[in-house]
Formats: structure tokens, sequence, C-alpha cells
């Protein structure tokens, strides 16, 4: 059901101002695999048929995150249950306090662990 075989992990940030937290994280998980070259096919028995993919992300709201853009990130192999909790960052885009700021002005930073293997 889950991985068995662990062929690559990778970590990945992803900011946004206004709060919005989906864009945050579709930009993580962007981050953590746009720049990897993967040979699928010869470094996991059976291709992409056999390939999984797990996201688990950290979000300062993850309640907010629709999950369906997220994996919208991932077209290849099997998904398995992505894991979304509270954690990433809410920041100020103006260098003050967020409980100072409006929230057009807070940055949502969140962060993303993929890993592939089969």
């Amino acid at each position: 059901k889950g991985m068995g075989n662990v062929a690559l992990v990778e970590l990945g940030s992803g900011c946004c101002h206004g709060g919005k937290s989906t864009k945050a994280a579709v930009r993580a998980c962007c981050d953590a695999v746009e720049w990897n070259s993967i040979k699928v096919r010869t470094i996991i028995p059976g291709s992409y048929e056999a390939m999984k993919v797990h996201v688990h992300l950290g979000v300062p709201a993850p309640e907010d995150v629709d999950l369906e853009a997220v994996k919208a990130c991932f077209p290849y192999g099997t998904l398995l249950p992505i894991v979304v909790e509270k954690g990433g960052l809410l920041g100020s885009s103006r260098a003050g306090l967020t409980a100072d700021e409006p929230s057009e002005a807070h940055m949502t930073v969140a962060v993303a662990c993929v890993t592939v293997g089969w």
C-alpha cells in the first residue's frame, strides 16, 4: 500500500503574498521537483506504472489547502495520500508583525517534502 523503496527525497518551499495557502503549497511542490531529472524507467522497476509519490506539506493554514490543486502537480505515478499539517510560516511582507498587519500584507510560506519510490 505504501512505499517500500525510496529513490528520491526532495524539499521545496513556496511563498504567496495575501495568505493563499494553496498557491504557496503548489509552489513548494513545484520547487521540490522541478530541477530533478529522474530516469524513472531506469531507477524504478516497473517504470511509471510502479512509481509512487508521497507529498508532505507544512503550511500555516492546512485547512485552506486545495488538495486537488496539489495533486495536479504530480501527473505521473500513483500519488499516495497527501499529508498537510500546520507549519511553514506566516510572515509580513512589510517587515512588521503579522498581528499588526492587514491580511493583504501577509506572506504565506509553505514547505514540501516529496518522496518518489516504488
